[in-house]
């Protein structure tokens, strides 16, 4: 799950902090990934965005050291839940801007497919069957 996730990113990661990003957000820009980073202290564990009262934590920066307190979660009879990590780190949660918005939208379905194409104006672009 996503816990095991950001514990395998951090384990081999060589430089703090790491950004952990998902491959499913194809909207995803520089823009805002220099955002995150803009807010990094030494001081937070991780920088988790908000987007209309919603957390990502799977697409946040985090440090290196927060692998140790999601190893002791894995080998733990801990809940495996990225929330219960983040229960114990200390988290800036920052509000990202209205223009960041769409760099957050998952696109795993037809539906959001159709989104997002609606987004970038390709919203009457014809696809192939085969493209599903």
């Amino acid at each position: 799950g996503p816990l095991a996730g950001i514990h395998a990113a951090l384990h081999h990661a060589e430089y703090d902090p790491v950004l952990i990003m998902p491959c499913d957000l194809p909207l995803m820009n520089t823009k805002t990934v220099e955002l995150l980073f803009k807010y990094f202290q030494p001081s937070f564990d991780a920088i988790i965005p908000c987007i209309n009262g919603h957390t990502h934590p799977v697409s946040a920066l985090y440090r290196k050291k927060v692998k140790e307190t999601a190893e002791n979660m894995l080998s733990d009879n801990n809940p495996f839940s990225i929330h219960a990590l983040l229960d114990n780190l200390h988290i800036l949660y920052l509000v990202m801007p209205e223009w960041a918005e769409h760099a957050f939208l998952n696109m795993n379905s037809l539906k959001e497919y159709h989104l997002i194409n609606k987004i970038l104006g390709n919203e009457n672009k014809q696809t192939d069957k085969q493209d599903y």
